[in-house]
């Protein structure tokens, strides 16, 4: 392809690409900022949710491959 059509599937497989690291981007903060600031029963949630990126981590290193 060339042209404008180009473009837009470097752009569809840019917004692909990191469309999960910025998910566990924003769920990591959020889990941080929660952690830092709320004080409750939730704390394992926000605790879980802060290590989001060491669990995915974790997963893709050790997980199964087909």
């Amino acid at each position: 392809m060339t042209g404008r059509g180009a473009n837009r599937e470097r752009q569809r497989g840019l917004a692909a690409m990191f469309a999960v690291p910025a998910a566990l981007f924003a769920v990591s903060l959020t889990g941080l900022i929660a952690a830092l600031l709320l004080d409750g029963g939730l704390d394992t949630l926000f605790a879980l949710a802060a290590g989001s990126g060491i669990l995915a981590l974790a997963w893709a290193f050790f997980g199964k491959r087909n």
